[in-house]
């Protein structure tokens, strides 16, 4: 994403810069501001005519800023039960007016409702990649979006991330605890990594943390606008303490931020007094379905229904 840094860095370091091109063009034909590589960190230049702009396709000018997209799109929902849950009742936070970021995984499908949404320009959208707006691609093209209306460095994109400038961010989470603590760094013994989670999750007003009450096995299903659990899953998320801090609950509590956690059966909220259950899904069994499946007890004061329209779909099959 960012060629001039990673050329800078491996020249300046003693390595060797290739950079693959389209085509070559004399130098009398290119605009010095357009120019993001200068030539004298590049050793060697292999041309490719028909390179990839993506891994799943070839060249589109939508894709590089050159032209728009409509902002309505008729990309169908997840068929996932509970993506579907959580991608509907993330789409319910947000803020209209505000300056937004969505992160990989369930968090993403709250940007495709919004690409979906008529009113969609009504909110700033970024991804850390450092593109601005336009339609927010999921699934293996997450990180691309059709028609920006901007693109800077995702240097640059940090910068505004970690300053503060995000009103709201949209996140996965692998597990979290009794403290609000989230762990996306390093789950069932392998080590990913947190990649930008922290700066995001840090600099943003609100965080909106998106994710599978359990895992590795659950069976869902939808019907007759009730959530039904036809197998639990072998992994509780919701544990007395995270393996990796990757997001400090107690950290948040101290900046004042806003953060949820929404999985497709119960919704939390961090407090100064930790993790409080504020909604649970229509046709479980709180103490069941929920409690029993926690590694530690919530704070419970009045939970509610969670909203009838995240459950009202058209999907009865059985989803693992």
């Amino acid at each position: 994403m960012d060629g001039y840094e990673i050329a800078l860095a491996a020249h300046n370091s003693g390595g060797k810069v290739i950079a693959q091109v389209r085509e070559e063009r004399p130098s009398s034909e290119l605009r010095s501001r357009e120019v993001l590589i200068p030539g004298q960190l590049v050793d060697h230049v292999h041309v490719v005519p028909d390179q990839w702009q993506t891994y799943l396709r070839n060249y589109d000018g939508l894709y590089a800023g050159l032209s728009k997209a409509n902002q309505v799109q008729d990309a169908p929902e997840p068929d996932d039960a509970a993506r579907l849950i959580v991608s509907r009742r993330g789409a319910q936070e947000l803020m209209r007016g505000g300056i937004l970021n969505f992160g990989f995984g369930m968090s993403a499908d709250v940007a495709a409702i919004l690409a979906r949404d008529p009113h969609s320009e009504d909110y700033w959208r970024t991804v850390e990649q450092g593109l601005h707006n336009g339609v927010l691609l999921g699934g293996n093209l997450f990180g691309i979006s059709a028609g920006p209306n901007a693109i800077v460095s995702s240097a640059a994109q940090f910068d505004f991330y970690s300053g503060g400038g995000l009103d709201q961010s949209f996140l996965g989470m692998g597990e979290f605890d009794s403290h609000g603590c989230v762990n996306v760094s390093h789950l069932g013994g392998r080590l990913s990594g947190p990649g930008g989670f922290i700066d995001i999750a840090q600099g943003a007003k609100q965080v909106i943390f998106c994710g599978r009450f359990n895992g590795k096995g659950a069976e869902l299903a939808l019907k007759d606008g009730k959530l039904c659990i036809l197998r639990e899953g072998a992994i509780h998320k919701a544990v007395a303490n995270v393996h990796t801090v990757t997001f400090s609950g107690a950290e948040a509590v101290k900046r004042g931020q806003r953060v949820l956690y929404i999985t497709e059966r119960a919704v939390f909220q961090l407090t100064p007094e930790g993790v409080e259950l504020i909604e649970y899904a229509p046709g479980i069994d709180v103490y069941k379905d929920v409690l029993e499946q926690m590694d530690f007890k919530p704070i419970m004061r009045s939970p509610k229904l969670m909203p009838a329209a995240c459950f009202t779909t058209s999907l009865e099959k059985e989803i693992a």
